[in-house]
């Protein structure tokens, strides 16, 4: 069996690393994120169900609106 390394494992490696030297990581909110790039769609998703959730990533996922438009496409939906 070959071992794969997804982008996601490689980024997960890297900040283990750098946690690892002393380095302090500094995690940015998906408004901070999407202030960077206001035209990714992902990135506006996230952000406005970010903020629409007071910040709650976890209330995010279990968003109950289903009358809000983002709701099929919200972070983490099933």
């Amino acid at each position: 069996m070959s071992t794969v390394t997804t982008n996601l494992e490689k980024a997960r490696q890297a900040l283990a690393a750098k946690r690892a030297n002393g380095v302090k990581v500094i995690r940015r909110t998906p408004v901070e994120i999407w202030q960077e790039d206001k035209l990714s769609l992902r990135k506006s998703i996230n952000a406005k169900c970010f903020d629409c959730c007071c910040g709650d990533i976890e209330e995010v996922k279990g968003c109950t609106v289903q009358v809000c438009p983002l709701w099929l496409v919200r972070p983490g939906a099933k």
